[in-house]
């Protein structure tokens, strides 16, 4: 977050240009935020997923669970382990969960 050089308006912006302010309307010029400061961009298929969720869920991989559940996941688990494969659910529900949690 960055202020308006006039009247401290809060602007987010992490690119280094010249804008008008949207509070005074006076150009004012911002300096990109530090490579330490950027923010790293959430997949857009994960933004939205996360619209799915209930409270219950910990991470995109309680949701993605739940929904694969209600096409099918669970009767592809069981045709797998008659197979004699593990599915790696649970693994990948676990790792999804850690690489994008719930706040």
């Amino acid at each position: 977050m960055q202020q308006c050089s006039n009247c401290n308006w809060p602007i987010y912006s992490n690119l280094a240009i010249t804008i008008t302010c949207p509070k005074c309307n006076k150009p004012t010029t911002l300096s990109g935020m530090p490579s330490s400061q950027k923010i790293e961009k959430t997949p857009r298929w994960v933004r939205i997923v996360r619209r799915l969720r209930i409270p219950s869920d910990i991470g995109i991989g309680d949701t993605l669970q739940r929904q694969f559940a209600k096409y099918g996941g669970e009767r592809f688990k069981e045709w797998a382990t008659k197979l004699g494969i593990d599915c790696g659910c649970t693994e990948r529900q676990n790792h999804y969960n850690k690489k994008y949690p719930y706040p």
